[in-house]
Formats: structure tokens, C-alpha cells, sequence
């Protein structure tokens, strides 16, 4: 495990391992709901099982609920899970004992010095960039230290996908009538700080980065994979 983080942040203190049990009802049981974000949790499942592999590194992990209902593929080789925060962490690697996980802790937009570069199959990053800091209100731009550090770490051909909250919808429009009093909120209390994040500039992100990439929404969730480049 690395040294911790610096980072000090409104996202560290609603990590911390004693508030994480309502996490999973809150952002799963509530969030994820057609009223709210969009998809429910069940459909990012599916999405998530869809593009890991067997030897696999997951940012930003929250409480393990995905990877714990997707499974590791049969024949998994590797699990590592990377953090800023000790809590998820813990969490995560109990709850997903039966991989025997590796962890790291460390801030996704700073360099990844402990991890070998080319050697992940798979990188998920699902629920991580809107909660990255933008003082600056530069938006995708702002984060694009973590989009690189994947691209060190993945082996050629390997999947790097993810799914990251928007501010707003399509054109500008809210897709889910509770989002906005949603979003306001916690942009103000700076949980998230996506109000300039769009889909647009996360797939010119990506695209220069990686080869075959897919942006698409759902509600308010953009999803995407890509594939290391060779």
C-alpha cells in the first residue's frame, strides 16, 4: 500500500469507513433510479461486467457493490483497487476477500509511481471524475492527469472504461426531473465538481488518448470504454 494522500478534500470526509454503510443505499438504492441519475444499478452492472477482465485495476472503488455483483471473470489473474481514501479501501478489499485484492492508495490525478506502466488488461473508473476537483471551472480538462495515468498503466489493447455524472444533459437539458436540486447540491457542498464537464470534451479526452472510443448517455450518466493504443 502507498503512502497517503495529501489530498484533503469534501469528498475524503463522507468517504471515511464508519459513514460508508449508507453509501450503497443512497447512491445505489436511491441515486440510481429513473427519477434521479438514470440508469439503475442493475444496468451499470451489466455495463461493468461487460468490459472487465481478468486482470483488472479499479479508481475510485466507493464501497466494492459493483464489483462485488459483477464478479471477476472466471480464471482472474488480478485485482487491484486505488484510492485516495483508506476507507473505501478497506471496505472494498473485505468485501472482496475471495479476489485477494491489492490496493493502493493514492489520488487518481497524481502520478501512479507504484503501479508498472503496460500492465493492466482492463482500468474501470466509474462514479470518479465528477467527484475530481476544477477550481478553475475548466472542466474535463481539469482531470485529464487521470486519463493519462490509465494510458501508462493499461497494456496495449487492454479496456479502459468508466461512467461519470454531467451537470447537465443533452443541449444543455436536465434528462431527470430531480437531477437539477440534485446536482446544485452537491456541486455546492463540493462533493462533485462537474458544472462544466460534458460528454463532448470527455470523448475528445479520451480520443486523444485512446483508440476506439464510445461516449453515450444515459439520464444523467455518461458511459464510455476505449482501448489502450499499441
Amino acid at each position: 500500500m502507498s503512502s497517503p494522500t495529501s489530498a484533503d478534500r469534501p469528498t475524503s470526509r463522507i468517504y471515511k469507513r464508519e459513514r460508508l454503510s449508507a453509501y450503497d443505499r443512497w447512491v445505489w438504492g436511491f441515486s440510481f433510479q429513473p427519477w434521479a441519475w438514470g440508469p439503475r444499478a442493475d444496468r451499470v452492472v451489466e455495463f461493468y461486467r461487460t468490459h472487465l477482465s481478468r486482470d483488472h485495476l479499479d479508481v475510485g472503488v466507493g464501497t466494492g457493490l459493483l464489483l462485488d455483483r459483477a464478479g471477476m471473470p472466471e480464471g482472474h489473474e488480478r485485482l487491484h483497487l486505488l484510492d485516495a481514501n483508506q476507507g473505501p479501501l478497506e471496505e472494498t478489499a473485505q468485501r472482496l476477500a475471495r479476489f485477494s485484492p491489492t490496493i493502493t492508495r493514492a489520488d487518481a490525478l497524481a502520478p501512479w509511481t507504484e503501479l508498472e506502466p503496460g500492465t493492466f488488461a482492463s482500468v474501470g473508473c466509474m462514479n470518479v471524475v465528477h467527484c475530481l476537483p476544477d477550481p478553475e471551472g475548466r472542466g474535463i480538462e481539469a482531470k485529464t492527469a487521470l486519463l493519462d495515468s490509465v494510458a501508462r498503466v493499461l497494456r496495449p489493447g487492454g479496456r479502459f472504461f468508466g461512467a461519470t455524472l454531467l451537470d447537465r444533459g443533452i443541449a444543455g437539458k436536465w434528462r431527470r426531473p430531480i437531477a437539477p436540486l440534485m446536482m446544485a447540491a452537491y456541486n455546492r457542498l463540493a462533493w462533485f465538481s462537474n458544472r462544466a464537464d460534458t460528454a463532448e470534451d470527455l470523448e475528445r479526452a479520451l480520443a486523444a488518448r485512446f483508440d476506439d472510443v464510445h461516449v453515450w448517455t444515459e439520464g444523467s450518466l455518461a458511459l464510455w470504454y476505449a482501448t489502450a493504443r499499441s
